[in-house]
């Protein structure tokens, strides 16, 4: 008896799509390749297994990878894997707004002269996804890219979001550049730690709301 296999949809089996839900990572990925609804052609390579590439990049920050006989392209997502839980959060949008039809949103993403960028993963030398918080936030890591700057732009900052079922958002600001006379970009690690940092503070949040005598 032959099987069938399915291969991975980046719409469905993708760290994207468990995060925000199916119909919002179509509208994200339209709106970051300026194209149509579903119209993201993401591909994946043998010696490269559960990751999603695409062939064009969404913008300049996005880290070239080489996928081999001299071809490149660009990582975009994951296949879902074991281990760990994807906590559901809301995709960011102007004002607060919880309307997902695709052309308003975007409409009011660049009215609003936000810019949105691809997924940071945080990725071990081993080929690992994640890092525990603690561990994080006392720089006990072995990323890879680690001393690259945090692939987040030219901008100063970047607001951490965490959305938790039965708490108030959680949001802090965390800066992109070091105190030096030329305010150079942070590395991936020095980002990492400042995440780690804010999930720490997170949690230390809703304990204390918990229980208030602490």
């Amino acid at each position: 008896m032959t099987s069938l296999v399915t291969s991975p949809d980046i719409y469905v089996d993708g760290y994207i799509a468990y995060t925000f839900t199916s119909q919002v990572a179509e509208i994200y990925l339209a709106h970051l390749f300026k194209a149509g609804p579903k119209r993201v052609q993401a591909f994946g390579i043998h010696n490269w297994p559960g990751v999603f590439f695409v062939a064009d990049p969404p913008m300049n920050n996005c880290r070239l990878r080489q996928i081999g006989n001299g071809r490149y392209a660009w990582l975009l997502d994951y296949v879902i894997r074991p281990g760990g839980s994807v906590v559901p959060q809301q995709l960011w949008s102007p004002q607060g707004q919880e309307c997902w039809d695709q052309e308003r949103w975007c409409c009011t993403v660049e009215q609003s002269e936000a810019q949105l960028h691809v997924p940071v993963f945080f990725v071990n030398a081993d080929g690992s996804l994640g890092v525990q918080a603690s561990q994080a936030a006392v720089g006990n890591m072995s990323l890879r890219d680690s001393n690259e700057p945090a692939p987040l732009g030219n901008g100063l900052y970047v607001n951490i979001r965490i959305r938790w079922p039965g708490r108030a958002l959680f949001e802090q600001q965390t800066l992109l550049r070091n105190q030096t006379p030329t305010r150079n970009a942070i590395t991936l690690s020095q980002f990492v730690m400042q995440v780690g940092r804010k999930v720490l503070k997170f949690f230390e949040v809703g304990l204390s709301i918990l229980w208030p005598w602490q």
